[in-house]
């Protein structure tokens, strides 16, 4: 999904790849490690990630990064952040909802440069965000896309039929990602066994 907002940028042309992390600054967090170790910190909030994660043990502290392979997850602002095994490649994700499926989000930037120029030695990047779904039922993890979503979707419920009733109804929209999954999540009744199973961990 492509958010409606673009990024714009002004910048020089040898500093647009330099340019290409946009963040939201240094936010309280705890950083948990592979290995089991946890660190109290300031974690850099980024709006898409790459393969390192910044992070300060204090404000006047020196920035630190440390490499997905290293980190299980971290926490910061409230929200819960996973690296995730995706394509043959590590993610991280912002968990949205847990139960029998996770479902998990990370954004994209697609640059792309512009016609318009400001002046000279300058030239304008645009980025467009796009918005990426990823659930995991039973351990199996895959990305969810707009143009096949229903039929994955029923798929992944085929033991709920009321919430795969929905689905095929249209009752929801591939924005409603987040809802479906977590409907999915709560339903009960007598067509939905999955009440029944144990939850997938986020």
């Amino acid at each position: 999904m492509k958010i409606l907002i673009s990024l714009l940028f002004l910048l020089a042309p040898q500093a647009i790849h330099a340019q290409s992390k946009i963040n939201w600054g240094f936010m309280n967090g705890v950083i948990h490690l592979k290995k089991g170790d946890s660190l109290l910190c300031l974690v850099e909030r980024q709006v898409a990630y790459g393969q390192t994660i910044l992070y300060k043990l204090s404000q006047n502290g020196d920035t630190k990064e440390i490499s997905l392979a290293e980190l299980n997850y971290f926490t910061a602002n409230k929200k819960t952040f996973k690296v995730v095994s995706l394509n043959n490649g590590l993610q991280v994700m912002e968990v949205l909802d847990t139960g029998k499926i996770a479902i998990y989000t990370f954004n994209e930037i697609k640059y792309q440069p512009t016609k318009r120029n400001i002046s000279a030695g300058t030239k304008t990047t645009k980025g467009d965000i796009f918005i990426h779904y990823v659930i995991n039922k039973a351990g199996t993890i895959q990305e969810v896309k707009e143009p096949d979503f229903k039929v994955v979707l029923k798929q992944l419920f085929n033991d709920c039929q009321r919430m795969a009733g929905k689905v095929s109804r249209g009752d929801y929209l591939f924005e409603d990602m987040q809802q479906i999954i977590r409907d999915y999540n709560n339903c009960k009744g007598e067509y939905c066994e999955h009440t029944t199973s144990a939850a997938q961990p986020g």
